[in-house]
C-alpha cells in the first residue's frame, strides 16, 4: 500500500523502512482444497519506479510502536509535529 503513496504530492513517508514485501503474489490452484502463492513480480509506484526493497521513510524514527499508548508514540508524535509545522 505504501508504494501507492509514493511520489504522491504533499505526502511523506516517516518512521521505519517497510517489512520490504513489495512483490505481488499470484495464486494457482494445485487440486480441491490446495492453492499455492508465489511472488510473481515486483511492485511499482504510480511513477513507474519499481521496488524490489523496503521503502525508506524520508524521515526516519527508529522508536518502539507504543499501539496501546497513541498518545505516546513517538511516530506519531513526530507526525504531528511535522503536520504542525508544514500546515
Amino acid at each position: 500500500m505504501a508504494m501507492s503513496f509514493q511520489k504522491r504530492k504533499n505526502t511523506i513517508f516517516l518512521g521505519e523502512n517497510t517489512a520490504g514485501y513489495v512483490t505481488s503474489v499470484g495464486g494457482f490452484k494445485v487440486n480441491d482444497p490446495v492453492y499455492l502463492y508465489l511472488s510473481t513480480g515486483y511492485g511499482q509506484d504510480k511513477a513507474g519506479q519499481t521496488y524490489e526493497r523496503s521503502l525508506v521513510p524520508e524521515i526516519r524514527i527508529i522508536e518502539p510502536d507504543s499501539f496501546n499508548d497513541i498518545p505516546h508514540d513517538k511516530k506519531v508524535l513526530a507526525a504531528m509535529r511535522w503536520i504542525n509545522r508544514n500546515n
